[in-house]
């Protein structure tokens, strides 16, 4: 039985392209007079992580809520097609580029699987655009259980190779050997 490298997808396999996406999308109004739009940047931010400490929600949903209490914070006006829109960049954030190379290298001794917050229908494209196949692919869809514990708790039971045999590159908790 083979090894398996756990990773974060993103920020860690694929770069997570949400703040240029969000500037994009909400262009019109962030010419404001007195609108800081790096604090607002980093508000959205903030509020995106507590959020998926909370229970658990598909995140598309997070993405949504998060965006629209950053915009209400900063006195902007929240549209549902902002959220939309942001929800749909997500699948078109491809690799960084050295990813598709160190992910082959790493399969010729290893299992890889990714462990992620995110829901199936979200990451699937990411994947694709990766272009490497997944040994294992665990995600909110998958789980309600929070990322903190997926790499003992979720990710090693899942793969059923236990956590002696597991590593993980991504920031949540590394597995006990």
């Amino acid at each position: 039985m083979r090894e398996v490298v756990t990773f974060d997808a993103y920020g860690t396999l694929v770069d997570f392209n949400l703040h240029p996406a969000t500037r994009e999308i909400l262009s019109d109004r962030f010419d404001l007079d007195g609108l800081n739009v790096e604090e607002f940047l980093d508000d959205f931010r903030v509020m995106r992580f507590q959020a998926v400490l909370g229970s658990y929600r598909p995140y598309g949903e997070v993405l949504r809520s998060s965006l629209e209490i950053a915009m209400r914070l900063h006195g902007l006006e929240y549209r549902e097609p902002d959220g939309d829109a942001l929800v749909a960049a997500v699948p078109e954030f491809g690799p960084f580029p050295e990813v598709p190379d160190a992910l082959r290298a790493l399969k010729q001794r290893y299992e890889i699987a990714i462990i992620s917050n995110t829901d199936d229908a979200l990451i699937a494209r990411n994947i694709e655009l990766i272009g490497v196949e997944f040994d294992h692919v665990i995600t909110g869809s998958t789980t309600t259980s929070r990322p903190v514990t997926w790499d003992c708790a979720v990710g090693c039971g899942s793969t059923g190779t236990g956590c002696a045999a597991a590593r993980t590159t991504s920031r949540m908790t590394r597995c006990p050997t």
